[in-house]
Order: C-alpha cells, then sequence, then structure tokens
C-alpha cells in the first residue's frame, strides 16, 4: 500500500450515529436498535443520510453487549439499507488486562506484548493505558482474529483510539523496526490490509483517533482534536482545530473527523444545550470536510426534536456532502478563528460563529476574506439573505451561534 497519498474512499462523506456521548457505557441492544429505527425511519427520509445510506456505530462499551447477536442486529440494518460500525484500541491494554490471557491467542497473556525499554522493563503508562508492541507477532495474531471478528459480524466502519500509543519509543520484538514512527506504520498497515476490499470483498471505513497526523495513507478519516460534545466550549475547540487542520483534508486524509455531534446533551454534560450551541456544532461539523456522526440519547424526545431540527436542513447537508474543508480567514493568534471560506461547484461559502454566551455583533472584511464586496448571501439556516456594508459583513449573535451563508447568483 502507497504510504504517500491519502487511503481514498468513493462513498461519500458518512454519515450516521456514534454512540460514545450520548450512550457511553450505556450502550445495550436495545439502544443500538432503536437508534437505528430512528436515524433510518425519520432522520434519513428527511435528509440525514449520503447516497440514501447513513451509519449506525457503537463505540467503547460495546464489549458489555452479547457479541453472538451482532450478526443479526447489523444485517437488520442491511436490510434497512444502513450501515453499521464497531470500536477498537488496538495499540494498548489496561492494567486490568495486563495479567489476563488474549483473547484470541490462546496460552499467551498481554505482558508478552507490553512495549518495553532496554533493561526489559515494562513501559509506563501513558493516558490511563500501556503501549503494545505492535510488531509481536501475537499482537498481530490477536488483531487478525478481532478483525476477522468484525468483518464476519457485518460491519462496515472501524473506529480505532488511542493510536499514539502505538508509536511510542522502545524495544520492539522486530528488531529491524529502530524507531516508533516505523512500529506504528507496521500496525497501520497490518490492519489495512487485512480491511482491504481486495481481502474481504467490500469497502470498510476506517476512522482514526487520537493518531499522530504521520504516517498517513493507512486511515480514511482523522479525527483533528479529542473529544468534543455540546457546549459552547466544544464548538470553539472544534473550530481551533479546524482552524489549524483544514489542509489535511483531501491531502493526507480523505475526510477529517469533527468528532461525533452532540446536539443536546451528553452524558458528561450538566445542562442541555441550548439551540444555538448546538446549531453551532452542527456547523463546525458541516464545514470541516468531514465525518457527520450524530451522537445523542434518542430515548429522550428533546434529542430527537433537536435532531430533526437541525440534522435533517438539506441546504447544510449538501455543503457537508461535498466534502469541502472551510478555510479560516484568518489564524486568529493560537486560537479559532470565527470566520471561515469555501468554493463549492464554483459558489462561495461563509461560515461566521460567535462561541461566548455573550451578545454580540461578528464582523467579517470581505476584502480579507477574498469575497466580493456587494455580494447578496443566503443565510441555509434561516433562509434569510444578508449583504455587506461597504464590505463589511456584520452579524448580529445573541449567545452560541453561527450563519452559513451561501452566495446567491444574481
Amino acid at each position: 500500500m502507497a504510504k504517500d497519498r491519502k487511503l481514498t474512499w468513493n462513498q461519500g462523506v458518512p454519515f450516521g450515529f456514534n454512540s460514545w456521548a450520548g450512550l457511553e457505557f450505556r450502550l445495550n441492544e436495545d439502544n443500538f436498535r432503536n437508534t437505528g429505527i430512528f436515524l433510518g425511519d425519520v432522520l434519513r427520509p428527511a435528509g440525514y443520510e449520503n447516497q440514501g445510506c447513513n451509519y449506525v456505530n457503537m463505540d467503547n462499551g460495546w464489549q458489555n453487549l452479547d457479541s453472538s447477536r451482532f450478526k443479526d442486529l447489523v444485517e437488520e440494518l442491511h436490510q434497512h439499507g444502513q450501515k453499521a460500525g464497531i470500536y477498537d484500541a488496538p495499540f494498548i491494554c489496561s492494567e486490568e488486562d495486563r495479567g489476563r490471557e488474549i483473547p484470541g491467542a490462546p496460552g499467551h497473556r498481554y505482558e508478552e506484548i507490553m512495549l518495553r525499554d532496554r533493561q526489559g522493563q515494562v513501559l509506563p503508562k501513558l493516558d490511563g493505558s500501556y503501549p503494545l508492541d505492535v510488531t509481536h507477532p501475537v499482537w498481530k495474531q490477536q488483531m487478525k482474529w478481532k478483525l476477522d471478528r468484525f468483518v464476519e459480524w457485518g460491519f462496515d466502519y472501524l473506529k480505532m483510539d488511542f493510536l499514539s500509543h502505538g508509536g511510542v519509543e522502545g524495544c520492539h520484538y522486530d528488531k529491524a523496526i529502530r524507531t516508533g514512527r516505523q512500529a506504528i506504520a507496521v500496525g497501520y498497515q497490518w490492519i489495512a490490509e487485512h480491511l482491504s476490499k481486495a481481502r474481504i470483498g467490500k469497502d470498510f471505513f476506517i476512522s482514526l483517533s487520537i493518531a499522530p497526523l504521520f504516517p498517513h495513507g493507512y486511515g480514511h478519516a482523522r479525527r483533528f482534536a479529542c473529544d468534543a460534545f455540546g457546549r459552547n466550549e466544544d464548538v470553539e475547540y472544534t473550530l481551533n482545530a479546524e482552524t489549524y487542520s483544514w489542509w489535511q483534508n483531501g491531502r493526507l486524509y480523505s475526510f477529517n473527523d469533527p468528532d461525533h455531534i452532540c446536539l443536546l446533551r451528553s452524558f458528561e454534560m450538566e445542562r442541555d444545550s441550548s439551540l444555538g450551541e448546538a446549531r453551532a456544532r452542527y456547523t463546525a461539523s458541516v464545514i470541516s470536510g468531514t465525518v457527520m456522526m450524530l451522537s445523542d440519547d434518542y430515548e429522550r424526545p428533546e434529542a430527537r426534536e433537536r435532531a430533526a431540527q437541525l440534522a435533517t436542513n438539506q441546504e447544510v447537508n449538501r455543503v457537508a456532502r461535498s466534502g469541502v474543508a472551510f478555510c479560516p480567514v484568518s489564524s486568529a493568534g493560537g486560537f479559532a478563528a470565527n470566520a471561515y471560506t469555501a468554493v463549492i461547484n464554483g459558489k462561495h461559502y461563509l461560515a461566521v460563529f460567535h462561541w461566548e454566551d455573550t451578545k454580540a455583533v461578528e464582523e467579517v472584511d470581505l476584502s480579507r476574506a477574498q469575497l466580493s464586496p456587494g455580494t447578496v448571501w443566503k443565510e441555509l439556516w434561516s433562509g434569510k439573505t444578508m449583504q455587506d456594508e461597504q464590505g463589511i459583513l456584520r452579524w448580529y449573535a445573541d449567545g452560541c451561534d453561527t450563519i452559513l451563508l451561501e452566495e446567491m447568483t444574481v
């Protein structure tokens, strides 16, 4: 597999659901199935889809479910024209797993494949987990077992997490591997080849999280920041990543992944998000160029209502489906930019954000944004038109919110 280009994907921007923010470890068969029904029967006909499909993805916590039921659960989604995703953290093990037998590698324990230093000592934990030696044949044995199960169960999408652990410097089993970057490339290549269409007979989406920027060419998408939920600070956090990572889209990776889109309330939020916060969070993902994965608890009627209200705007979703990452108007001195532009199918687009709780006037100098003064814009959320005043576009924001503008053809 070529390592000097992105891993291509021809099935369009993935739209769907990821279970983490909304369900965390409360994920079970019933709420997974019901979420799939909601996405398939309510959101998809209203426009939350791409090429007629949306994904229903399990994140961490799926291990607590009865895996003997997965094949039937996934088949239900397939019969309904949907796809399914699952989660793994292939380069780590926990303190609890350290002395346990490795699933898929009978007679072997995780201690055998933990990365060590020159004195043979296990390297310390990073972010709560131990790094594994991805060049070890037992690691490859258990990884093949896991990937084969994902494919056998029928999944179409794999989110892999805590991938930076694979690039930790240490003494590897394969003595030809001298650096952590070489090691992580070995692990990536092993996974990508085992999920390739040539091997499994179908397209399989690979999304990388907590992953170093390089090496690339082994995942279709890379999450450009860490967890983002549904508050105003999460909007700014996502936009900060967009400000400095927009250029990776279509160059190093087919898509930037802005993380799951919480429109109402995640498991770690103390309150529901406002409508403006939710609209801004959704738009921040739309302009990322992008992977669109909602994440709320749809057992709450309010969460269903919020998703139906914001995730089904056809004109906004058309922008997301383009897969184009918007470029920041300025670098903002290390913080998130408040304005972003793109050209999609010959039309100019402008997104403006305000992520504070206060009222404010957000101004965009159109000449700095390389846009023409006097342009008439359609705001895609409200349907209203806007125009600048002597080259300055002013938007009166009332708390955290956004506008997404499309150049109108005169």
